[in-house]
């Protein structure tokens, strides 16, 4: 009940508040360019906004995009665009991003058409207010305790796992009270931590002991998997508040890691990084991270280490050709951890040519070739990318590739524009298309043949509602019928919205059996993630599309179960 009476808002908003007679339609001759003019006001009073910045792009132009920003009449107008299919945006700070045509927060954007010497209005919004987290932070008396840092971490899906990521202004302060208010956070849930470094020295027995604080989740736990949810709403009236998310820090003292570091010669690192893992049931990211000198034996030492998860970070030769990477997960629990070996590794190298189905060298602009995760539990990308020379390469003149820096296990991935497709990867006669590739430090792995072409597939159709009136609400996903392919395939899984007329397209697929489906309500991005398609299974009947052709389906418009 309550997710219906949250569309209605944001749905009807714009319609029951803004003057019917907002703009007149302007007789066609009199119009010398196309045009786009709208309005835009807050949801909750109805109330023009001004300085609104709204962005008018066109996905099939991508050279097109234009903005501007609203006047004191909440009024927009953009004008000499060229005719295409449209999405729009509005964004201004203490409200919710908002896309044309989205009835609930992370609604994709509705497209819409715009016509040669077309005049097309009415392109409204209404903007809800974004929510806040407020609360106190005590230590294990119940005292508040000052300049704590706390940040909300939103759990998403990416590079083949969930993360954790900061969301609203970043981490706050608290202050002398204790208190603090973390602001500008778009509705959803979250786990609320907080961090402090400071320490204290006690005595026991005669004998000095530093202590410290734990990373601590609300509601007072230090690992993850006992961190409870917090949601935060839309704000009516006044940002949506969610308060008494108070976290009683967790105090324990602290303990000592140290160990050896040394590359793949046996020559020492120059540092080596501790960095804060944070770990849950569903998600696992980073926090921040304290460095430490290696001495000439390759030896380090970290002091002042609270209990928790970390990872133990080494690199060197950042701006070579032969880049060295160690990265070692430990857990520091009850006891200093002594004797940790860290071994480092160049990573190896692929070296290839990317050529059309004719044989020719592959002439395609802005044609780059990397390598992609395979999964979770894979090298962390974060610090590989820091490798200036490892992952990525742009392919040279003639088709060559040399991708160097390969840890782990990793894809190789092609990334094109729009109209080509990769056919086929080949080495030494085997198809390594979706293979997992997995090298040995300073080994290369020559003659990969990347097969590139135009020809691709293409799905057309219509949304309707049960009775086949065309809806241009809703979003459309189009996913493969092999859930290797929602991972591994940048294009095996794609979501699209459809325009005034209820229709959509999609190009560019490789051929094979798919799946689709529209629903009322998808939060961006989730179409990536391998569960909620696996979900929608059962919605999507399957159909093929051959090499080159089309396949036009009509759907019904399904109601989201979960709201997501």
């Amino acid at each position: 009940m309550q997710r219906r009476l949250l569309a209605i808002v944001l749905s009807a908003g714009v319609a029951s508040l803004l003057p019917s007679n907002t703009y007149a339609q302007a007789p066609r001759e009199q119009i010398p360019v196309s045009s786009v003019r709208g309005m835009v006001v807050a949801g909750d009073t109805g109330r023009p906004l001004s300085g609104v910045r709204v962005t008018l792009s066109a996905p099939e132009l991508s050279d097109v995009s234009r903005n501007t920003t609203t006047d004191d009449s909440g009024r927009y107008e953009i004008n000499d665009l060229p005719a295409g299919q449209y999405v729009a945006r509005a964004t201004r700070s203490g409200f919710l991003t908002t896309a044309y045509g989205a009835r609930r927060p992370f609604d994709p954007a509705q497209r819409f058409r715009v016509g040669d010497r077309d005049a097309v209005r009415n392109i409204d919004f209404s903007l809800p207010r974004l929510g806040l987290i407020s609360g106190r932070i005590t230590d294990e008396a119940g005292e508040p305790v000052e300049g704590v840092t706390v940040v909300a971490l939103r759990s998403r899906f990416g590079d083949g796992r969930r993360q954790l990521s900061a969301s609203g202004r970043g981490s706050v302060q608290t202050d002398d009270a204790g208190q603090y208010r973390i602001a500008e956070l778009p509705p959803g849930t979250y786990y609320v931590l907080a961090l402090t470094r400071d320490t204290w020295t006690v005595i026991e027995d005669g004998i000095p002991h530093e202590m410290g604080f734990a990373p601590t989740y609300f509601p007072g736990t230090t690992t993850g998997i006992g961190a409870r949810r917090v949601s935060v709403g839309v704000g009516a009236g006044i940002a949506a508040e969610t308060r008494n998310i108070d976290v009683p820090l967790v105090a324990g003292r602290t303990l000592t890691v140290s160990g050896i570091a040394l590359d793949d010669q046996n020559n020492p690192f120059e540092t080596v990084a501790l960095r804060g893992d944070l770990q849950g049931e569903e998600f696992s990211s980073a926090g921040g991270a304290k460095s430490a000198a290696v001495a000439g034996d390759g030896s380090f030492t970290f002091t002042n280490v609270l209990p928790g998860a970390y990872t133990l970070v080494a690199r060197a030769g950042r701006e070579s050709d032969h880049p060295q990477v160690a990265i070692l997960p430990v857990m520091v629990d009850g006891a200093d951890l002594t004797g940790v070996t860290l071994n480092g590794a160049e990573g190896g190298i692929i070296k290839g040519r990317i050529v059309t189905e004719s044989g020719e060298p592959a002439d395609v602009p802005g044609l780059t070739v990397g390598m992609g995760l395979s999964g979770a539990g894979q090298g962390d990308p974060a610090i590989v990318a820091t490798l200036s020379n490892a992952g990525l390469n742009a392919v040279s003149e003639g088709g060559t590739f040399a991708v160097r820096g390969v840890f782990g296990r990793a894809r190789l991935r092609v990334t094109l524009p729009d109209g080509w497709r990769v056919k086929s990867i080949r080495h030494g006669g085997r198809d390594i298309t979706d293979a997992e590739i997995e090298l040995r430090s300073r080994e290369t792995m020559s003659g990969v043949q990347v097969v590139v072409t135009t020809q691709t597939a293409s799905i057309t159709g219509r949304v309707t509602n049960d009775r086949g009136t065309p809806l241009s609400d809703g979003t459309v996903v189009v996913f493969a019928d092999e859930s290797a392919r929602w991972v591994t395939d940048p294009r095996g899984a794609l979501a699209t919205n459809p325009d005034q007329r209820g229709l959509f397209q999609i190009d560019g697929l490789a051929p094979g059996s798919y799946r689709a489906v529209a629903l009322d309500y998808i939060q961006d991005g989730m179409w990536n993630d391998p569960e909620f398609l696996e979900a929608l299974r059962r919605y999507a009947p399957t159909f093929t599309v051959a090499d080159g052709g089309s396949y036009r389906v009509t759907l019904r418009l399904q109601a989201s179960e979960s709201g997501r």
